[in-house]
């Protein structure tokens, strides 16, 4: 296990984006606002105050998203020995924006990157599997849907139980997206999260996608906000998907 100071020597080394993945991070946080405020520019006629007002807010919340998605991977990685580098998936942008304007408005996909991992060797010394693999891989991937699922449940605790003075509207948008973001990036079609998780552990990514499903359900239908709830969920549909589905592959 990596002691604080040589974590907190390779966050200072590593933990910066590169040029190639700042330029990605911009382009990936402007298409991705343009498809989240598509259908914000005006109730019933299209108002420009309105939707540039509402175009600055989907850039805020898209940013503020996919920034804490990439630092939760980076440090993920970095914790594990790893080097975490995004790249840019222009057919999951191209694909967005089809979406978005083909059904006008109303189909919204998020699908910017992929993620890599290249291995530190220095700080993967006496480490049972050296190399890159799997299981690490999947490791890091999750952690950056986890961390938008936090972030979400911090922002909406804080609206809840504090008395600051914060916009409803603004929460709510930051919110709903972290977890829709996270559910897309669970999807199992490479180069996104869940392919990663699904190739490295099917029980695993059963128990995370259910979870994560389950928690959007109850907050967006019965306005039920539980983690014990989810978790829950997440574990019997594990269940279920051993007994009925595991087990028989094994076989």
């Amino acid at each position: 296990m990596m002691n604080y100071h040589s974590y907190k020597d390779v966050i200072i080394r590593y933990f910066s984006f590169s040029k190639f993945e700042l330029r990605a991070f911009i382009i990936s946080v402007l298409i991705f606002a343009f498809i989240e405020n598509f259908d914000r520019w005006g109730e019933s006629v299209f108002d420009a105050t309105v939707g540039l007002q509402n175009l600055l807010l989907s850039i805020v919340v898209v940013a503020s998203a996919l920034f804490v998605h990439h630092a939760g991977q980076r440090l993920a990685g970095l914790y594990y020995g790893f080097r975490v580098e995004q790249q840019l998936w222009w057919h999951g942008l191209l694909l967005g924006l089809i979406g978005v304007i083909v059904t006008n408005g109303w189909l919204k996909l998020f699908f910017g990157s992929g993620t890599l991992i290249y291995v530190l060797e220095t700080h993967r010394l006496g480490k049972h599997r050296y190399g890159a693999n799997l299981l690490d891989f999947s490791r890091v991937c999750l952690w950056g849907v986890l961390a938008n699922v936090f972030f979400a449940a911090v922002v909406k605790t804080l609206q809840l139980w504090t008395p600051l003075p914060l916009n409803p509207v603004a929460v709510d948008r930051i919110f709903f997206f972290n977890l829709y973001f996270a559910v897309l990036n669970l999807i199992p079609i490479p180069p996104l999260d869940g392919s990663r998780i699904l190739f490295a552990s099917r029980l695993l990514y059963a128990f995370v996608m259910s979870a994560l499903a389950g928690y959007l359900v109850l907050v967006y239908f019965f306005g039920v906000f539980s983690f014990f709830y989810s978790f829950a969920i997440g574990i019997g549909c594990a269940l279920l998907f051993y007994i009925l589905l595991e087990r028989g592959w094994e076989k």
